[in-house]
């Protein structure tokens, strides 16, 4: 459906976005890293529990202590690549107790080889005709811990090989008599805490600590991979309607004519989403360019650069894109409360011609899409449910607000992807689809006939976000007109489950709310 547009004040665009914030992407142990890290660091505590008969001793613990009970239990029912596997655990587990890190050890422990152990060489197997063999081979500058666990894998026909290398990296991480307690009363925690079920709690504790930092840093993505995931959800291709990953200036503009400065910028600066990018047989002339800031805390210094920079390479853009609409994708409780500073001078850019959050994209960006007649497969499959879907009707109810080449390019496009299907005259929607159209309708058909309410009117009505705070329709209202002005969504709305359930999918994705 075409949205209304509307005109903000500056402190309407601030008053919107606190309301609709979105804090936090994600907690670290919803993510795949925690997952994955917690199954690791069981693993290994388990695996050194049966290798030191419960942790019933300290000094089954110490580096020799230790790697031999390790080599015994591999050896005796592992087959090599779980050999292998099974010491990238334990070393992950060590690394958590002692706090080392893989990559100090890398470099660490080559020259501990050389200088402390005076190794001139080390051992590698050798196919031998149907025997194993050992030949020597020069100790690498560099060891990572999957190199090392690799090596202890392929030397299993040889266990004082494997053990002499296990003691000897064992040894430079447990260097210490404290690091040989941390993981000794660790391991002696965990075992006395499983014997009620709550082992789990120890390890959850121990692996946030671990990956918060690495899960933090990796967190900017989240929220685009996010709104990729909703442009999709209407229709639009990736790697032709938006990009994969980030633009560069460069990449979209010529140098000539810009001076060393500007040339830089192009260099350095780039767009998180370029909106169209390369569609085919699209009108490319007025793009949206969006870049994407979200955070969840007080990440100042790397904001306050972005601002400073954003000027300029807008600048830059504009001599060569005169068409460009500069878009801001924000979020974050960080920018309601140590940055809100910054977040005002963005959106008070001259430059800025508006902004969006997660939960408001599918009402915002989606006008601005509109706006720049950039045709998407929702609002084709809006117009065969509100119009019926003869291809004569569909035409008419679009060319209200796009071009005849755009309508037709999108359509062609839809059904060549076959996300839209044809039967001679009619346009049919695929039957994947029709839920999320439908889904986006309701939204959408709040845009349309809500309007704005006063506090005293808010309780009870949905609301949305894209015209200020409190703007919304009561749901019974709502479902009548929508119902009255598409005779084929009737019969699918008069089940009282799927009307709920469309309703609900809305609530959950915080796409709208109830006043």
């Amino acid at each position: 459906m075409k949205l209304p547009g509307y005109t903000y004040s500056s402190q309407a665009r601030l008053d919107e976005f606190d309301f609709w914030i979105t804090p936090s992407m994600q907690d670290i142990d919803d993510t795949n890293t925690f997952r994955e890290e917690v199954i690791k660091i069981e693993r290994a505590l388990r695996t050194i529990e049966s290798a030191t008969n419960n942790f019933a001793d300290l000094n089954n613990c110490r580096p020799s202590n230790l790697a031999h009970g390790l080599i015994n239990l591999c050896n005796e029912t592992m087959s090599t690549d779980e050999i292998q596997t099974f010491f990238e655990d334990i070393f992950s587990l060590l690394f958590l107790t002692t706090g080392k890190s893989d990559n100090n050890i890398k470099c660490q422990f080559p020259v501990y080889l050389r200088n402390q152990l005076k190794w001139a060489h080390w051992y590698k197997n050798k196919n031998a005709g149907e025997r194993q063999t050992l030949v020597k081979e020069e100790i690498p500058r560099v060891l990572k811990s999957d190199t090392i666990a690799k090596k202890i894998a392929n030397l299993k026909d040889f266990s004082e090989r494997q053990q002499e290398i296990l003691t000897a990296y064992l040894s430079i991480i447990l260097s210490k008599q404290s690091y040989i307690e941390q993981l000794f009363y660790t391991g002696r925690s965990y075992y006395e805490l499983q014997r009620e079920n709550h082992g789990h709690n120890l390890i959850n504790a121990l692996v946030t600590f671990k990956i918060k930092g690495s899960v933090t840093s990796s967190g900017g993505h989240i929220p685009e991979n996010m709104l990729r995931n909703m442009m999709e959800e209407w229709g639009m291709k990736i790697d032709a309607d938006f990009n994969s990953k980030d633009i560069l200036i460069k990449d979209l503009i010529d140098e000539e004519g810009l001076s060393s400065e500007e040339v830089k910028i192009t260099k350095t600066r780039a767009y998180d989403f370029v909106l169209p990018y390369k569609s085919r047989g699209r009108n490319n002339a007025d793009r949206l360019l969006i870049q994407c800031q979200f955070y969840a805390g007080d990440a100042g210094s790397v904001s306050h650069k972005n601002i400073d920079q954003t000027e300029s390479a807008r600048n830059v853009t504009l001599r060569k894109y005169p068409n460009a609409h500069f878009l801001e994708f924000v979020d974050g409780a960080g920018y309601f409360s140590s940055l809100n500073g910054d977040l005002k001078h963005l959106l008070n850019f001259p430059t800025t011609k508006g902004f969006f959050q997660l939960r408001t994209a599918p009402i915002k960006l989606r006008r601005e899409l509109q706006e720049i007649q950039f045709l998407t497969l929702l609002e084709i499959e809006h117009a065969i449910l509100l119009k019926g879907n003869h291809l004569d009707g569909v035409y008419e109810h679009l060319s209200r607000d796009y071009a005849h080449s755009e309508i037709s390019t999108a359509i062609d496009l839809a059904l060549e992807h076959r996300m839209l299907e044809r039967d001679n005259e009619y346009l049919i929607i695929a039957g994947e689809r029709r839920e999320i159209a439908r889904r986006y309708l309701l939204l959408d058909g709040v845009a349309v006939y809500g309007s704005p309410l006063e506090m005293d009117q808010v309780r009870g009505n949905i609301l949305i976000p894209g015209y200020g705070n409190n703007y919304g329709i009561k749901q019974n209202i709502l479902i009548k007109q929508l119902c009255a002005d598409t005779v084929s969504l009737q019969e699918e709305w008069d089940r009282s489950s799927q009307v709920l359930d469309d309703i609900q999918w809305l609530l959950d994705k915080g796409y709208w709310t109830i006043g």
